[in-house]
């Protein structure tokens, strides 16, 4: 953090503020012809030890924080390497795994006003694998939930999630095998009764019923449901 200047001319603002006072009350001009004359010379020898005074004018405040600083016994940081995270992955289809070795080097484009490029180098050795993450789940075994972290753990998202609690219910299917009763569901009347020692409320639950054919799972209408005693459910389809 800086401290705000106290005078924030520059030494072209101080020049130019002298020639503006030096014509009004003396009546001087620069020579037509653009020629310094003496009057240019002793307004800019004038305008740069007056630069020179607000550039020391300048530091007061700085050393006032510094002395401050110093009063409670912190100290600022000496100068350090800049430090950035760097990204490394293989080339496509490669065969094997790579290392990056200690000190490797990265180049980042020159900041503004530069010409030379800003050189990195990695802190430690890097392994560089193929594996690949294929998926990212939480689950919330308390609330039987789970979320997708997939687009965070790959950093197509920047959202942070939480890493033992999950935002969606879980899907659970219970498959009943019955060919005498069942391989023809959709022609005859099936009657279910299930049982909770814990006493769900199976009305509540979103439970969607479908039988397998060939050509993959057909949705079963449900013609009649109701609770017989608590924890007790008959279904009839």
């Amino acid at each position: 953090m800086q401290a705000p200047k106290i005078d924030p001319r520059t030494y072209q603002d101080i020049v130019a503020e002298t020639e503006t006072l030096a014509h009004e009350f003396s009546g001087w001009q620069p020579q037509a012809d653009g020629v310094p004359d003496a009057g240019q010379a002793l307004i800019r020898i004038f305008g740069r030890f007056t630069d020179l005074i607000i550039q020391r004018l300048n530091r007061v405040p700085e050393k006032n924080f510094l002395a401050f600083l110093n009063l409670i016994g912190t100290e600022p940081l000496p100068p350090q390497p800049a430090r950035v995270p760097l990204t490394f992955r293989l080339a496509d289809n490669a065969p094997v795994d790579a290392v990056v070795p200690v000190g490797a080097q990265a180049a980042a484009p020159p900041a503004a006003g530069e010409e030379d490029e800003v050189i990195f180098e990695t802190e430690q050795e890097l392994l560089v694998t193929r594996s690949q993450i294929v998926a990212a789940y939480v689950y919330e075994p308390a609330t039987d939930r789970y979320s997708d972290c997939m687009p965070q753990v790959q950093g197509q998202s920047d959202t942070p999630f939480t890493i033992f609690a999950g935002t969606q219910p879980v899907d659970h299917e219970l498959y009943l095998a019955c060919d005498p009763l069942l391989l023809d569901a959709a022609g005859r009347t099936v009657r279910i009764n299930l049982y909770s020692p814990e006493q769900w409320q199976w009305e509540r639950w979103p439970i969607q019923w479908a039988y397998w054919r060939e050509d993959g799972w057909q949705p079963l209408t449900v013609t009649s449901q109701y609770v017989t005693a608590p924890g007790q459910w008959q279904v009839t389809i």
